[in-house]
């Protein structure tokens, strides 16, 4: 049984809850930002030079939660946690139409939520204490939010391992 405090650039606070077999660990990842960094997705569909709609979403990464498989040997493991991110923000359209004698136009604005695929490959490093019931725990991975590059960025953890075998 396992427990590290994770920290990123774009997610200051996060842990992993981990469970070991011989050579096999499984690993759930939590992560959570308090920061206010947003990203800008502008769409702009055009039926002709007249014609268009403009779809403007400001998202915010609020959290992620990835699962974690990992080839476990006793001082190290190597895997890749696959998950989610989740992303909320407001959504503004602006449309605008223009025909033969008329001009139409307008806007609206609404609160959006994203969820979007994330991977976190990881690697850690055990160092034992106190015999093989405790270990300390150094870790190092990337985090990968697809289709959100300011997401992505190395991260970094740190914590123990205690045996639950007596």
């Amino acid at each position: 049984m396992a427990l590290t405090y994770n920290y990123s650039k774009n997610f200051p606070v996060g842990a992993t809850f981990e469970y070991a077999w011989p050579w096999f660990r499984l690993g759930l990842d939590l992560g959570v930002n308090f920061k206010k960094d947003n990203f800008i997705v502008d769409d702009v569909k055009m039926t002709d030079i007249m014609n268009y709609e403009r779809t403007t979403k400001t998202l915010d990464a609020k959290s992620y939660i990835t699962v974690t498989p990992s080839f476990y040997m006793k001082y190290f493991s190597l895997g890749c946690g696959i998950g989610a991110l989740f992303l909320e923000g407001t959504e503004e359209r602006h449309n605008y139409s223009t025909g033969e004698t008329t001009q139409v136009g307008g806007s609206s604005s609404s609160d959006v939520s994203e969820i979007r695929f994330m991977l976190r490959p990881c690697i850690k490093g055990f160092i034992p204490l106190a015999d093989d019931d405790f270990a300390l725990i150094i870790s190092a991975g990337y985090d990968y939010a697809f289709g959100y590059k300011k997401c992505n960025g190395l991260n970094f953890g740190l914590g123990f391992q205690f045996n639950l075998d007596y």
